[in-house]
């Protein structure tokens, strides 16, 4: 089986992570999706950026959600709207990644959950977080997406398949690559789990990815694993 092919953070070997620039092209490469990370501005306008804190991206001081849009646009952030937009016509899938900001921690999946949902057809989002109080809110408040957990520490390896489907809902995993074995993926894809892998990098990581089955891999050299893909059909 091959693996679906994501952006993660768009092409951001090509151009600067999470930018329009990155999206497109990613798009652009032929990839089946895009993972876009979500955060909120002060005004509770979806924005796409891994950080809140902007003195980490060196563009500015200060964080997103203490800013209004007005005061963000500028900085080569753009609005999740934006790309959104982008992906419009193109037929691949979106991943948000919805991370925990203090004082909004409601706000932030609902917003960015329900402008997805208001652009794209259901079928091309896929809602996830390795937030537990995301997962419970995206649960509640948008069952009707599919959503998945972002796993990263190598505690998920004790976690029982029935807890994930539970407790947070989900249909979806994103296990962290240096934790994860055929042996899982297996178990979770028979209980009717989809299992996208974060994040492979390197011809090595994407025939090991390969050999355990994942349905899909997140990686930062969207161009190099197209070709790699490509070979391998």
């Amino acid at each position: 089986m091959t693996p679906k092919l994501y952006a993660h953070r768009g092409a951001c070997r090509e151009a600067p992570e999470n930018s329009l620039e990155a999206f497109q092209k990613a798009l652009d490469i032929g990839v089946d999706g895009i993972e876009v990370d979500c955060v909120l501005t002060k005004d509770k306008i979806p924005v796409v950026t891994h950080y809140d804190d902007l003195s980490i991206l060196k563009i500015a001081l200060g964080k997103v959600s203490q800013k209004t849009w007005n005061e963000i646009k500028d900085l080569g952030l753009p609005s999740l709207a934006q790309v959104l937009e982008l992906a419009k016509p193109a037929n691949v899938r979106v991943v948000l990644d919805i991370k925990p900001q203090p004082g909004m921690m409601f706000e932030t999946p609902c917003l960015s959950a329900g402008l997805a949902q208001e652009m794209l057809p259901v079928e091309r989002i896929l809602l996830s977080s390795f937030y537990v109080r995301h997962l419970l809110t995206l649960k509640k408040h948008f069952a009707h997406i599919k959503r998945a957990a972002i796993l990263y520490q190598n505690a998920f390896r004790l976690v029982p398949p029935p807890f994930f489907d539970k407790f947070y809902g989900v249909s979806a995993l994103h296990p962290f690559l240096k934790w994860t074995t055929k042996d899982l993926v297996e178990k979770w894809q028979k209980k009717g789990f989809e299992v996208n892998v974060w994040v492979p990098n390197t011809p090595e990581a994407w025939k090991r990815c390969q050999e355990m089955g994942v349905d899909g891999i997140f990686t930062d050299e969207s161009r190099a694993c197209k070709t790699w893909l490509m070979k391998k059909i």
